[in-house]
């Protein structure tokens, strides 16, 4: 039975703080934009960064005597990468502002065992690409390292993870969610449909199913792949830490007190019986309760509890505070900038958008901010009363550069506040909304003039001549700002008791949290395992 509390002022145990990361960005093979680049882009939205080499090159290079493959084990050309990926790992370490970790994704025979990446905690280790899992296993021991599990819903001997073979003390947390899809089991919410050659997902290698096993596994979430370290969208890592270290980021990552999100920085913590996320303990109660705490960006949607592979109580919380006022209040929206003009429209000379300016409250003030970043280059900062802000955009598809940028702002507003977006650009207006008139609708600015120049200026093209007006709203840059929410939509103690427990003799009961927004964005929680 589901109830809930008011908005939770302290949330997480009190000796830990919410962190996150992104640990399963490639920054090897060597390209444009470089390694270095790469890391001091996420040190400015990220508090924590594998700096992970992916030792492959024919798949990089293209096709090889006409098939295209990933190369498997050791080439020379490697002792170079993993030199850059340990400088840069060390160069960028800074305990209390920005924790690297140096790693690489193990390319021995993961098509047989499933795809691991391994984190070292100093540098000075090697890059061992053995063969097998076992000695993949063995090297991670020796050299007290992890090597965490990702993408493992895939089939089980074609790149899915084998539970067979898995220690708990290595690997002791798995990504649910990357740029791939969702590996929590095949029912759960998204697919592995990303990589549709590796799809599709399949029993077997599942989170789910190594929970179903007894196997004591958390979570996280990271993105894969090359580009912006913690891309919105394709996975971000949360965890609670007692400090913003190498070693903090250890301990929380062995005790898992973790997280994954899909994008939106939604902070969760569970407790069950007053154990806390992570914990393996004994516990005789026959109907556990359990306590979840959530600091979403958006309006909440719903809290699941999932035992024995699917959800045992729901909380639903889109109906709580329909009726919210209009200001004065605390409140979160989402601003989004970009679209703007497209290859499919036109051969423009220029498709890059910039966007820099200020948002204030007028009225109100901003409490902070968060990014919903997906291209490289993005910056906000706050500057006394207002929050600057540096991003580029671009719907070529050809450069570093996304097709959109948002900001996440938590702000408290009077009753006549207006929110204020100043732009730098020549020619472009100020945008001020109502606060009040965001209450369940969207605002947009559409800069036609903008398109009306490049059609004139890159095509040659008198926009009186154009005949389909179309063109211009196409190719427009415009900047939409969402519907504002309530703090008390978006924040929430949910209690549910008289959980079911396992049969007798049937092994650990286990009990996570997945939470969802109404935009779509999720995070999951790790489980908290009880025994008899």
């Amino acid at each position: 039975m589901a109830s809930h509390e008011t908005p939770p002022d302290r949330m997480g145990p009190d000796d830990c703080d919410p962190f996150w990361g992104d640990l399963h960005k490639h920054h090897t093979p060597p390209r444009d934009p470089g390694m270095e680049e790469l890391v001091e882009a996420g040190r400015h939205h990220l508090d924590f960064v594998g700096v992970l080499c992916y030792p492959a090159v024919w798949f990089m290079k293209g096709k090889r005597d006409g098939i295209r493959e990933e190369t498997v084990g050791w080439r020379d050309e490697f002792a170079g990468w993993w030199n850059d990926i340990e400088r840069t790992a060390k160069r960028y370490n800074e305990p209390g502002t920005f924790v690297t970790l140096p790693g690489y994704e193990w390319t021995g025979d993961r098509t047989r065992w499933g795809d691991h990446n391994v984190f070292y905690f100093e540098e000075g280790h090697p890059l061992e690409l053995c063969e097998t899992a076992e000695e993949l296993y063995d090297h991670v021991d020796e050299h007290d390292a992890l090597a965490l599990p990702h993408h493992t819903g895939y089939a089980v001997a074609n790149r899915g993870k084998d539970w067979d073979l898995f220690d708990p003390e290595l690997s002791p947390v798995v990504e649910i969610f990357s740029g791939h899809g969702s590996s929590e089991g095949v029912d759960a919410p998204f697919s592995l449909l990303s990589n549709t050659s590796m799809a599709p997902r399949t029993s077997g290698g599942t989170y789910l199913d190594a929970l179903d096993r007894g196997l004591r596994v958390g979570v996280i979430a990271s993105n894969d792949g090359y580009g912006l370290p913690g891309t919105w969208g394709r996975g971000i890592a949360g965890m609670w830490a007692k400090e913003l270290s190498r070693a903090g980021v250890r301990e929380a990552l062995e005790t898992r007190r973790c997280f994954g999100v899909t994008g939106d920085r939604i902070v969760v913590w569970l407790d069950v019986n007053g154990h806390p996320m992570g914990a393996l303990v004994e516990d005789s109660d026959s109907s556990p309760t359990a306590t979840v705490q959530v600091e979403a960006q958006r309006r909440i949607d719903r809290i699941e509890i999932i035992h024995d592979g699917r959800p045992v109580d729901t909380y639903s919380h889109q109906d709580r505070y329909a009726n919210t006022p209009a200001p004065p209040g605390r409140y979160t929206t989402v601003i989004e900038f970009g679209w703007g003009p497209s290859p499919e429209y036109g051969d423009f000379d220029e498709t890059i958008v910039e966007w820099q300016g200020t948002m204030s409250i007028d009225g109100g003030q901003i409490n902070d901010v968060q990014p919903r970043f997906r291209g490289l280059g993005s910056r906000i900062h706050q500057d006394g009363d207002e929050w600057r802000f540096n991003l580029a955009t671009d719907r070529s598809g050809m450069g570093t550069h996304s097709d959109r940028e948002g900001i996440v702002i938590d702000f408290e507003a009077d009753r006549n506040a207006e929110l204020v977006i100043e732009f730098d650009e020549q020619g472009r207006d100020q945008v001020r909304v109502p606060v009040a008139k965001l209450r369940g609708a969207t605002h947009l600015s559409v800069f036609d003039a903008e398109a009306h120049r490049r059609v004139e200026e890159s095509l040659a093209v008198s926009p009186d001549d154009v005949v389909n007006r179309d063109l211009f709203y196409h190719n427009s840059p415009k900047c939409k700002v969402h519907a504002i929410h309530a703090r008390e939509e978006c924040a929430v103690t949910a209690r549910f008791t008289e959980l079911p427990r396992r049969p007798t003799g049937q092994g650990r009961a286990y009990y996570y949290a997945r939470v969802s927004q109404v935009d779509g964005q999720y995070a999951w929680s790790s489980p908290v395992w009880l025994t008899e």
